[in-house]
């Protein structure tokens, strides 16, 4: 991890941050949330009990403490899923075409790598990073010059973090055949007109071909270590 990070990591990682940056979450996101929860659909062994059946399979594959509640909200468009908390709890939101759409083992590589990102610790941080995207709310959180100088590290932080909520999802999955299957759902193709190191530095999530070389590189690894 490149040494900016582990800078990041320890300033996130201070109750007093964590804090001011949840209260900004609730200033900004806080009632959003609140509908969010009361108009979804919890998943469950009677509303979606494949789903349930999946999220039960990760949680016990990943060894997860924490077992977070899973809803379906028509919010999330497409294949897509998020991992936050809603009223200090862990949740997983998934959208209606993620849950009905996608094979088994696609659907627990989704669901294991939003787990993945709970057993970081690291949802608060995420989601606030988001509010660096409104140039206003810049000005309200950090201040513009301060925004502009912790973005870039920031956005990279969040990267490695999606790295390595994509090895808890492999783990979960079991099959790498799977996470490229779901990856060429999710997007056909990625403009490659510069090299993908400089097309992500102003992106929060890595572009699916580093993901897929970093998951192959990881189960690479593996093997060797096992055949050993």
């Amino acid at each position: 991890m490149p040494p900016q990070n582990n800078y990041i990591t320890k300033i996130l990682s201070m109750p007093l941050v964590k804090n001011g940056l949840q209260n900004l979450i609730d200033k900004y996101y806080g009632i959003q949330l609140k509908e969010i929860k009361a108009t979804a659909q919890s998943v469950n062994n009677i509303t979606f009990p494949r789903v349930n059946e999946i999220k039960q399979d990760c949680i016990n594959q990943l060894q997860l403490y924490e077992r977070p509640k899973v809803l379906i909200t028509k919010e999330l468009q497409g294949i897509n899923a998020l991992a936050l908390h809603i009223d200090k709890q862990p949740h997983i939101l998934l959208s209606p075409k993620a849950a009905i759409c996608l094979s088994d083992g696609e659907l627990k590589f989704l669901i294991g790598h939003e787990l993945g990102h709970i057993m970081q610790g690291n949802l608060v941080c995420h989601v606030a990073n988001g509010l660096l995207q409104n140039v206003q709310k810049k000005a309200d959180v950090l201040g513009v010059m301060l925004a502009d100088m912790i973005e870039v590290p920031l956005k990279d932080w969040c990267r490695e973090n999606e790295y390595r909520a994509d090895i808890a999802g492999l783990m979960c999955c079991q099959d790498i055949e799977h996470v490229y299957s779901l990856m060429a759902k999710v997007t056909k193709s990625e403009q490659q007109s510069m090299a993908p190191s400089l097309m992500e530095i102003y992106k929060d999530h890595p572009m699916i071909a580093n993901r897929l070389k970093r998951l192959e590189q990881y189960r690479f690894l593996n093997i060797h270590q096992h055949e050993n």
